[in-house]
């Protein structure tokens, strides 16, 4: 099957992919994109902090997994914004993004899982196969949400949010 025949069965799309930490779900979603198009395009969410090393680590590692058939994007917030048009997309990973927009938003759960809300809408109006990736919801996230918040309000809180998400 050559790029044009793979590339014409995308079809609007979301998977979503769900397991524990280091579980192999971005090798799996990677390999179910691949199984659709020559040109995958991978986003990434996460945002690395300088001090983190381990986390540095596993984004090398990540990248290092994919070849020169990928795009990779790195969208903190808003993929709703890229050219994602026709093309098979991985979202790694949610928990990361729903941090982003808890960091955006003063960590107002409400205002965030709205704003959250609003972004996948918008991607749900988008003509692509996604491939969305989360942690299941009782776990930290390397350099997740849970490491940078002491507060325990806070943390249970995301904890419910990320569960929210999930269903």
């Amino acid at each position: 099957m050559d790029s044009r025949e793979k590339n014409s069965s995308i079809k609007k799309s979301i998977v979503f992919i769900t397991g524990g930490a280091r579980s192999g779900k971005s090798y799996f979603a990677q390999r179910e994109a691949l199984a659709i198009s020559q040109n995958p395009v991978y986003v990434a969410t996460a945002k690395v902090y300088p001090n983190d090393e381990e986390f540095k680590q596993r984004v090398e590692r990540h990248i290092s997994d994919r070849d020169e058939r990928w795009t990779s994007i790195e969208e903190q917030l808003y993929p709703s914004e890229l050219s994602l048009e026709n093309k098979a997309v991985v979202v790694d990973c949610v928990t990361l993004w729903l941090s982003n927009f808890f960091s955006l938003h003063a960590y107002d759960v409400q205002h965030s899982l709205k704003a959250f809300q609003k972004e996948m809408d918008a991607l749900k109006k988008i003509n692509a196969s996604f491939f969305i990736i989360s942690n299941e919801n009782y776990q930290t996230t390397g350099n997740g949400f849970f490491l940078h918040f002491t507060m325990h309000e806070l943390a249970w809180q995301s904890k419910y949010s990320y569960g929210y998400f999930n269903q």
